[in-house]
Order: C-alpha cells, then structure tokens, then sequence
C-alpha cells in the first residue's frame, strides 16, 4: 500500500513538474514575441542624445539670463555628448553657443577657437543653413576687440546674405529660415523625452510582473499575461500618438512655410512696384520736369494703382487674419437680395467705365446661415474678378437659386469675357495660384480667390468654377439654406428633449 501511495505522489509531481515546465515555456514565448514587438517601435532618440540636447537648451537659457560660466559647462557636456554620437549639427551648434560666450567673457581667443572649429565642421559637412550663424557671431567678436574695419565687412556681407532672400536665392533664404523651426524641434524632443518615458515605466511595470509571476508561478500566470498585453498596447498607442502629433507638427509647419513665401513674393512685387512708379513720379514732379497736361495723365494712372493696391491690402490684412485664427465668424440669418444690390452698389461706377452690363437675378425671399462680411468679401472680389476680366460692352450676371427643400443655396457670377485656359485652372484657389492682368490691364495678386475659398468652406459650403477662352467664366458657391439649418436644429432639439 506505501508503494501504491508513493507511486501516485511520483506521478502527481511529474504532472506539477511539466505543468509549471510548460507554463514557464508559454510566457518566454510570449516574452520574447514582446521584446521583438519593442524592437520593432519606431526608432527614437537615445537618452544620451536626448540629454545633449537638453543641456543644450539648459545652457542656451543661463547664457540668456547672463550666468555665462553655468552656461560653458552645460555646453561643454552637450559638445562631449554630440561628439559621441557623431552629431555634426549639434557639434556646429555647440561651437557656436561657446564662441558667442566666450566673446561675452571677452575671453577672445578661446571664442575665435571656438567659432573657427565651428567653420571648419560646417565646411566639412551639408550643414551649410549655420554660416549666416557663423558671420554674425564673428561680427560681434571683431566689434568686442575693437577691430571696427574686420566688423563692417562682415556686417555688409551679412546684410548681402539677408537681402539675397528676398531675390530668390533659395539656398540663403534656408540659412536664414534655420532658426525659425528651433520651437519645433524643441517640441519635437518634448514628445520624443515622454515617449522614452513611457516606454522606461512600461519595462519597470513587465520586470515587477515577471518577479511576481516567478513568485505565484500557477496563481499569477494568467493575471500576468494579461497585464503584459494590456501594456504593451498602451505602450504602442501613446508611441503611435506622439509620432502621430509629430507628423501633423511638421506638416503645419510645412503650409505656414509656403504661405510665408507666398507673402514675401506678393508683398516685394505687387507693393513695392506700385510704391516706386509713385516715388519716381513725385520726384519728377519736384523737379518741374512734367508739363501739366502729363501730370493729369500720369496723376490719373497712378490713381488706379493706388485703388489697385488698397484693394490688394484689404485681401491681404483679411486673409492673413484668417490663417493666423484673427477671425470670429458670427454665423446669422443673411437676406442674398439685400447683399447683392449692395455688391451691384459698390461696383456700379466701375461697370460704367468698362460699359458692362451687371445684371443681378438674385431671388427675393432667399435666406443663408452665414457670416455677413464674410459673404460680402467673397461676392465683391468675384464681381471684381469679373468685371476685370470682361471685354467693354460686356455682361456679368448674379445668381442666387435653391429649392425649398435644398439644404444649399447655389450662387454664381458669370461673365462673357476673356476666360482662362485648362492648364491654370487647377491653380485658382490654391497657394500655388494663378493670376495675370485683365482686359484693360488691370492687375491682380490671386489672394482675392484663395480668401474666397477659405471663407466659403468656413461657412459649410464649396466654391468652383467653370471657364472657357473666349467665351467667359461662371464661379459658383455654395451655402446652407437658413431654414434647413432651422429645421435640422428643431429635430436635434427634439431628440434631445426625448432622450
């Protein structure tokens, strides 16, 4: 009978023995698949790397706050780090913070040291956007020693290096953009320090499971595969977050990019050369060099350009409110009959020059859920666009149509003028845009459409067009019937009461 006893416990102990063998061989299965799942992440910064670059910043506000020696050894700790990691832009970054502070210490020769390695890495590598950097730090030093001769070349070459955006050189123009994205990348290294973060604690939390599961082998194994899933998810969402808000970061960056050049390039030429004409002829007329039937001529010419560029102002002051969120719209109950005799108003006189007939066939009793000025904008600038672009003699009619039960009211501005050919028509609305002069060589930015397609697509609606050469364009908007919205409220007020 102690045989039998002792034969059943043998068994019984194989049996715990390959059930805890086969229970440890699970979790390092699942273990391993975890690992590989973390080493499949998106490849980030190292904490060394992102300790450099956070006594960087640490070092960059001390030298601002006047603390010049904290801010040496914070540099000097970020130049040994970057120098690990072969980072070129962090060692050229570094060079330079060194030099400026050194200059400040009026310790001149380790700061021209300083500056000089800085060139030499520049040279050496593609980092070309620190040479304006490099200049103007050098500028500075010479000034401290007193070299005034050394100084002013270098400040004229910078002030050569800074006007050489404004001709279109791209390369300068990068240099001196450089420094425009630094709140970038300090966002960028914000997000990348939290995403390291989490990923520490989610290690600390499987190691703390993993010693517990050792602990409570045949208790907590189910408890621990669980919780080994559920962080690893975490872990991968808030990785899939922070790289997600990266890529919008960047993105945005990118427009705000293109509409600054866009700005730069309208401004210099359609500003400036209006300014100029008037200059030049003030000057003549100082001089006494115009007889007075050429003033006339020339006062009346200048008076269109002026009206011209006030009116390019106007779009240009809106639009750039507009991007930049200046603009509140105040959605209300908007009668398109009042607004378009008062766009029909405005342009009367202009029509009457060119001998156009302006038509409006606005309906009575047609209401839209809009913003106000917001509206008017968008119809003075397609009635302008349309009055510009018609031959003397032509016609240019105002529509507004909907049915009771439309939800949209649909308004368009056709004209029988020059009309634009296929391949540029793609390009009206956009950043990239399209414009030329009109028929009586009136002049034209191309902001007056893309601020038209940003307020009508503020206000719910869709704006496009229809055009063919020699035989005229049609715009069309789109905007929501005032009373669908009315109706559409009722019902959500209606559930709402119900629920």
């Amino acid at each position: 009978m102690d045989h039998r006893y002792q034969s059943k416990m043998n068994i019984a102990r194989g049996f715990f023995l390959k059930l805890s063998v086969g229970i440890l061989v699970f979790m390092g299965g699942l273990l391993i698949k975890a690992g590989k799942l973390q080493e499949n992440k998106p490849n980030s910064e190292s904490p060394t790397e992102i300790k450099a670059n956070n006594d960087e910043i640490k070092g960059t506000i001390l030298f601002q706050k006047g603390e010049l020696l904290g801010s040496l050894d914070l540099f000097q700790h970020a130049l040994n780090q970057y120098e690990t990691h072969k980072d070129t832009a962090g060692i050229i970054r570094i060079y330079l913070n060194l030099g400026e502070a050194y200059t400040s210490l009026r310790q001149f020769d380790q700061a021209k040291e300083n500056l000089e390695l800085a060139k030499i890495f520049i040279d050496r590598s593609s980092q070309k956007a620190y040479i304006y950097n490099y200049f103007n730090l050098y500028t500075s030093l010479d000034t401290a020693q007193g070299d005034y001769l050394s100084a002013f070349k270098l400040k004229d070459r910078l002030l050569y290096m800074k006007d050489s955006i404004y001709g279109g050189e791209k390369e300068n123009a990068l240099k001196s953009l450089t420094q425009g994205f630094t709140e970038a990348q300090i966002e960028k290294q914000k997000a990348v320090q939290q995403i390291t973060n989490q990923r520490l604690e989610a290690k600390q939390k499987i190691t703390l499971l993993v010693g517990v599961f050792i602990v409570t082998i045949l208790l907590g194994g189910i408890g621990f595969l669980y919780s080994l899933y559920r962080n690893k998810r975490r872990a991968f969402q808030i990785t899939e977050k922070a790289n997600n808000l990266i890529n919008r970061k960047n993105e945005e960056l990118e427009r705000l990019n293109q509409l600054k050049n866009k700005l730069f390039s309208i401004i210099a030429h359609d500003v400036r050369s209006p300014l100029n004409n008037l200059a030049g002829v003030l000057s003549l007329i100082g001089q006494g060099l115009l007889e007075p039937e050429e003033v006339q001529q020339i006062t009346d010419k200048l008076t269109n350009n002026v009206k011209e560029t006030t009116n390019f102002l106007d779009n240009l002051l809106i639009w750039s409110r507009s991007q930049m969120n200046g603009i509140q719209i105040n959605l209300q109950e908007l009668d398109l009959l009042d607004l378009s005799n008062e766009t029909m108003e405005v342009f009367r006189l202009q029509g009457e020059e060119k001998k156009l007939k302006i038509q409006n066939e606005v309906k009575e009793s047609l209401f839209v859920y809009a913003d106000r000025e917001m509206i008017r904008i968008i119809l003075r600038n397609l009635v302008s666009n349309a009055i510009k672009f018609s031959v003397p003699g032509g016609n240019i009619v105002l529509m507004a149509e909907a049915k009771a039960t439309d939800e949209m009211v649909i308004i368009s501005v056709q004209d029988d003028g020059i009309g634009i050919k296929k391949e540029f028509q793609d390009r009206l609305f956009g950043v990239d845009n399209y414009t030329t002069r009109g028929t009586m060589e009136e002049k034209g930015s191309g902001i007056g459409l893309m601020l038209c397609r940003d307020f009508v697509e503020r206000n719910g609606g869709k704006i496009w067009m229809e055009s063919y050469p020699g035989k005229g364009s049609k715009f069309f908007f789109t905007l929501p019937q005032y009373h669908m919205v009315q109706k559409e409220q009722g019902i959500k007020d209606l559930l709402a009461g119900i629920l």
